[in-house]
Parts: C-alpha cells; sequence; structure tokens
C-alpha cells in the first residue's frame, strides 16, 4: 500500500552528482526495501543479500527478476552512509512522514490518545572486548553509546539463593509516540541511551502536531511522572501552543 517510488527523489539528493553523473547507481528504492527486510527478519545484511537472491517473494518485492542479483552486502552498508553524511536522521525523519502522510491520505483515523514509551536498543559490540579496549586506552567500538540501567531484577544462584541486580547494557533508546486506536507510531525520537524519557515527551507532541494527529489525552508509565508534563500531556496542542496551526491544516486538509 506504500508508494514507494515517492521517496526516490529524496534518496537520489544523498548520491554524489545526484546520480546524474558516473555509474547508474542501484535504485535507491531496492536499498531501502532490503534494508526494511533485514530489519523485519531481524537478519544481517550479508544474510539479506542471500534472501534477496534465493527467496522468490523478496525478490519481488524489492523489483528483481528470477535471474537477477541482488546488490550486495557492501552496498547496503554504503547506502546507510550516504544518507547519514547527507543529512543525517533527517533523511530517515522524512522518509518516515510521508508514510505517515500516505496512511492518513488512505483514510486511517488517528484516535484521541497517544501512548509514549522509550524502546531500548542494545549496541551492536562485544561487551568484553570493548571494555578491555578501554583499559588499553583505545575508543569504544561504538563511542556514542551509553550505558543504561533498566532498574533491577531478582537472581537465583544455584543453592537457590536470591539477591537483587542492577540491569545494564550500552546502548540507545527510540522514544515513540503511538496512536492508541491504531496502533501505528507517529513519532520517534532516537537518543542516547542515559537520556530521561520525560524530558523527550515534548518533542514526541510537537511531532504530533505538525503531522495533524488529533490526540487530546497522552499516557506514559511512571517514566513520565512529571508535574509539567501533566499539563501537557492533557490538551497538549493548547499546551504547546499549536491549536491555531492545528485549526489551519484542518482547514488546509
Amino acid at each position: 500500500m506504500i508508494n514507494w517510488e515517492q521517496f526516490t527523489l529524496l534518496l537520489i539528493e544523498a548520491y554524489k552528482g545526484k546520480a546524474e553523473r558516473g555509474e547508474v547507481p542501484y535504485q535507491p528504492i531496492m536499498i531501502l526495501k532490503m534494508l526494511l527486510l533485514s530489519y523485519l527478519y531481524d537478519i544481517s545484511e550479508r544474510r539479506t543479500e542471500d534472501f534477496c537472491n534465493y527467496y522468490l517473494p523478496a525478490k519481488a518485492f524489492i523489483g528483481l527478476g528470477i535471474t537477477d542479483r541482488a546488490p550486495d552486502h557492501s552496498t547496503l552498508t554504503a547506502f546507510k552512509v550516504r544518507l547519514l553524511e547527507h543529512k543525517g536522521l533527517q533523511d530517515y525523519e522524512k522518509l518516515f512522514d510521508s508514510i505517515i502522510r500516505q496512511a492518513q491520505a488512505a483514510g486511517i483515523q488517528f484516535g484521541d490518545v497517544q501512548v509514549v514509551d522509550a524502546v531500548h536498543t542494545v549496541a551492536n559490540v562485544n561487551n568484553e572486548k570493548d571494555r578491555k579496549r578501554l583499559e588499553q586506552g583505545k575508543p569504544s567500538a561504538d563511542p556514542d553509546a551509553t550505558v543504561v540501567t533498566k532498574g533491577r531484577r531478582t537472581v537465583t544462584e544455584p543453592d537457590g539463593t536470591t539477591h537483587k541486580e542492577e540491569v545494564k547494557y550500552l546502548g540507545y533508546k527510540a522514544h515513540v509516540s503511538l496512536d492508541a486506536e491504531t496502533g501505528i507510531v507517529t513519532s520517534i525520537k532516537p537518543t542516547i541511551g542515559e537520556s530521561a524519557d520525560n524530558k523527550q515527551m515534548p518533542d514526541l507532541i510537537k511531532h504530533d502536531a505538525k503531522m495533524g494527529v488529533p490526540a487530546d489525552t497522552y499516557a506514559g508509565n511512571k517514566g513520565y511522572d512529571d508535574g509539567e508534563l501533566y499539563t501537557l500531556a492533557v490538551a497538549p496542542w493548547q499546551a504547546l501552543g499549536f491549536a491555531a496551526e492545528r485549526q489551519a491544516d484542518n482547514q488546509e486538509r
């Protein structure tokens, strides 16, 4: 149901010479679809290459003929680097926003309640090797990742005794706002792992407002138990001063 070709102009902007000079590149939409498959099936980029070469539904999805070969895994990596070096996360946000707008144009009706939460992502590093690197004065394999504390858990020892220990990991957070009616994520804000959940909520609400999400109430867990957020989470449009913009947007639509 997604109009993938709509993203072509956005993606081609990240190519040197806008793909008008030099060797003709792979269609950027094909690469984007391959990365989506990599994410959905939780497989490496190297395995994604094989997946798209030998699994016919995947081949059809990315637009290859039966005898065509998929781009190699290094092309997928180069594509991600190209986008990040172009405008960073802005390119991904534009893709994401475009899908939300397509959903709205297709008749998706968002409800009055939004749920906010933070999704934790563990850094793709070997913690033991990374610790040794730091002890040797070398930089971390993922220098942007930070240590996140996920509370405490009960651990049972072999002798049956139990004790509490903190759950920690090295990684990031993706703060999300989700429409309770449809289950569709409408806003995403990636941050380092140690960022406070409640401090990201205003940006999620602002982005929802920009996308025309008509929520009147926001809900979250105790990580959002912040006095300043109570006013913001009820009638958020008015609290952030988006009431006039929302009305104008509705009239335009």
